[in-house]
């Protein structure tokens, strides 16, 4: 629909300061509005004002697509249509083909479908698979989301703080279940944040603003960026084991990462500006300490290069990690500020 702009003057009410203002006729007749309804107002940043109906249609109505399959062994390009309508917001999909799917396609999809958080499989025909988004819309808050990925990327950090120390166990593979998850909800929250930018209210019943949700994109894309990083190191350590000792990176890194992920999460979390401030200021120490480490390694004879690898993989990933870490602390200020 175009949008239309009008001109409206403001009325003053009785002998107080307020002002009054007309709504437009066609916009009071379209969200079937009468007199004494409540409407909700959001007073934006840059200074405009937003009034949106408490009952908007297409936030109740489900968003309804299908995808025409023509080769229905090409799982991969029906993974990527399903992500790609997934992340664009639909309720219900629906997945048609001019051929008979095969016997083993709900086991195929089932697990195509792991990473989308909310879609399931409600109907199985021949020629035809239903997918219906079944996430509640309170559990569909983007804070909520976002405290959750949150929590999932500390937990992953722990565990690299753990292989760092030193400790391992039995499973090579340590940290894959924190990391599905963290993709599940980051998907989410992209998800979640095209729907609220199409439909306002939502932000409404969310208790946000158009400002909550260009820092909450920007906070969440750097704590996936965190986790992906981490579970580089871990497998990288896996793999090839701990940096020499007699450099002392690990005790180092270690320190860093402990203190500077959890505080530039809570920064943005709790917006404790104070420790964003603070965090922001001591990575440059990091950077600093790190090329002393790397000269000191390029001045070492040391041929262990397995570990080597690992050395230079632990400092380069750990200085992204705190590149990641400003960009929240970066998010908490404008937050709060």
């Amino acid at each position: 629909m175009s949008q239309i702009s009008s001109q409206r003057k403001l009325i003053k009410w009785g002998s107080s300061e307020t002002l009054i203002l007309s709504l437009p006729r066609k916009w009071v007749k379209q969200n079937n509005l009468t007199a004494d309804q409540v409407v909700n107002l959001q007073i934006n940043q840059d200074g405009t004002l937003t009034i949106i109906p408490q009952e908007l249609r297409p936030d109740t109505e489900e968003l309804q697509t299908e995808i025409k399959i023509k080769d229905i062994d090409d799982m991969e390009n029906i993974r990527l249509r399903l992500l790609t309508k997934f992340l664009d917001g639909w309720d219900v999909i629906r997945i048609k083909s001019v051929e008979e799917f095969h016997s083993d396609i709900r086991r195929e999809l089932e697990e195509i479908l792991e990473p989308m958080m909310g879609l399931e499989i409600m109907g199985l025909n021949p020629k035809e698979i239903l997918i219906k988004n079944v996430m509640s819309v309170e559990s569909s808050n983007v804070y909520n989301l976002v405290k959750m990925i949150s929590d999932l990327v500390i937990e992953l950090n722990a565990l690299l703080l753990k292989r760092l120390d030193g400790q391992n166990d039995e499973n090579p593979n340590n940290g894959d279940i924190e990391w599905s998850n963290i993709k599940k909800y980051h998907y989410r929250i992209i998800r979640e944040h095209r729907k609220t930018l199409l439909h306002p209210i939502a932000l409404v019943k969310m208790n946000l603003t158009l400002q909550d949700v260009v820092d909450f994109f920007s906070y969440i894309s750097a704590v996936y960026k965190i986790g992906e990083a981490a579970r580089y190191i871990i497998t990288t350590i896996n793999k090839h084991g701990l940096p020499p000792d007699s450099f002392e990176i690990t005790p180092f890194v270690r320190k860093v990462l402990n203190e500077h992920v959890r505080n530039s999460i809570d920064a943005f979390l709790f917006k404790n500006t104070h420790s964003a401030i603070e965090t922001i200021k001591s990575i440059d120490e990091f950077e600093i300490k790190k090329r002393n480490i790397e000269n000191e390694v390029d001045a070492s004879e040391s041929d262990c290069h397995p570990k080597l690898l690992t050395f230079q993989v632990v400092l380069d990933m750990s200085s992204k990690i705190l590149d990641f870490c400003e960009e929240i602390c970066l998010a908490a200020l404008r937050r709060a500020i």
